[in-house]
């Protein structure tokens, strides 16, 4: 079942259901929250505490929920600022409980630049988290030690985020100046020789995901949805600094301690990695026809937005 096929009043029912039997609390208020594409998300209002719920009506989603729930622990143990998972389940529907941290979201940070720098902060200290092996299912593996992970850097590649298949893609697509997917190749084929121990990823550390206090201090990283595991900084790099304005990317990367010469050394590997990231959304666009979108992602690739070069 889709999510797009629970209604609004199943969706309240089942929220007020999840807090009488998960809970075993009566939700005095139950409101809708902005969720992300998948799932939805609400805040319920008890007695003693408020506390979010998420669902979705996959059923597979509560494995995500439970691999989120896992990398957040590992995070709370190191000190970061996450909230507390309360409980995961499927009743029927996959659900997450968790806490609710009071604040504003990144968003509407009153100082950008410091959140920004905090941020980077943050994703510095989330990739000392080391984990044994590479891709989503390492996080998995560090607390069920049964679990299937990718024990290469090479077969994460390949195996988790297709690669050479994306690479492919994005050249069928016409995403590509002439010689750039080869150049991607060759960037590819070097980064597939790398000998790095596996960290723990956030995999969306934007500012959507964080929450900020009345001191602009964050308190909370949400939405480990994405998490995964992978060598230290370039895929949350990638992803953290593509939102990002100019100022703000210099901040993050000062935040993190990551250097003008590390950068410059580094961004063919995070402009190769953020491409990898994009085609599932690019193939998508086209497939429904959206050319105009599919041109503006052409004109990204070109680098027309780069005012610098």
């Amino acid at each position: 079942m889709a999510s797009q096929k629970l209604s609004a009043r199943t969706l309240r029912d089942y929220v007020t259901h999840v807090a009488r039997t998960v809970l075993r609390r009566s939700a005095r208020q139950v409101r809708r929250r902005g969720g992300g594409i998948t799932n939805f998300v609400y805040q319920v209002d008890l007695d003693d505490r408020s506390v979010i719920i998420r669902i979705n009506a996959n059923p597979q989603k509560r494995r995500v929920f439970e691999r989120e729930r896992q990398a957040m622990r590992l995070a709370r143990a190191a000190r970061l600022p996450v909230p507390r998972v309360l409980q995961v389940g499927a009743d029927p529907h996959p659900f997450m409980v968790l806490e609710n941290v009071r604040g504003v979201a990144g968003t509407h940070a009153y100082d950008q630049i410091g959140t920004v720098r905090q941020m980077g902060e943050i994703t510095a200290r989330i990739h000392r988290i080391q984990l044994p092996g590479f891709g989503p299912t390492a996080i998995d593996a560090a607390l069920l030690r049964s679990a299937p992970r990718r024990h290469s850097w090479g077969a994460h590649l390949e195996g988790d985020l297709h690669a050479s298949e994306r690479i492919a893609d994005l050249e069928r697509m016409g995403m590509f100046l002439p010689d750039n997917a080869e150049q991607m190749r060759q960037i590819l084929a070097h980064m597939s020789t790398w000998r790095r121990n596996p960290v723990l990823h956030h995999g969306d550390m934007r500012l959507k995901n964080i929450i900020v206090d009345q001191y602009g201090k964050i308190c909370a990283v949400l939405d480990w949805e994405h998490c995964t595991s992978s060598v230290p900084a370039l895929w949350d790099l990638s992803i953290a600094l593509h939102d990002l304005t100019i100022d703000e990317k210099q901040a993050f990367l000062q935040g993190y301690g990551y250097g003008p010469r590390e950068l410059t050394k580094s961004i063919g590997y995070m402009r190769l990695l953020n491409a990898l990231n994009y085609v599932p959304i690019i193939a998508a666009m086209a497939e429904r026809g959206e050319t105009a979108q599919v041109n503006w992602h052409r004109a990204r690739f070109a680098g027309d937005f780069n005012l610098y070069q």
